[in-house]
């Protein structure tokens, strides 16, 4: 079982626009704009809205490896 977690405090990755995806990509030493091969896992969701200046935005992904 791997678990992700990130913490936006407030005043980072604030927006106006509602936040409607989360994605775990392999740049994590670059930054590019990411492509669909680099991609591991991505979810949509909706009901967030906007991260204002005093928000924080916490999002944790548990994900369970299975063998081959």
């Amino acid at each position: 079982m791997v678990t992700y977690k990130v913490t936006y405090p407030a005043g980072k990755a604030t927006t106006a626009s509602a936040k409607t995806e989360a994605v775990i990509v392999l740049d994590f030493l670059a930054d590019a704009t990411s492509t669909a091969a680099n991609t591991i896992a991505r979810i949509l969701f909706g009901g967030i809205g906007s991260k204002g200046a005093s928000d924080t935005l916490t999002i944790t992904w548990t994900q369970t490896l299975l063998g081959a």
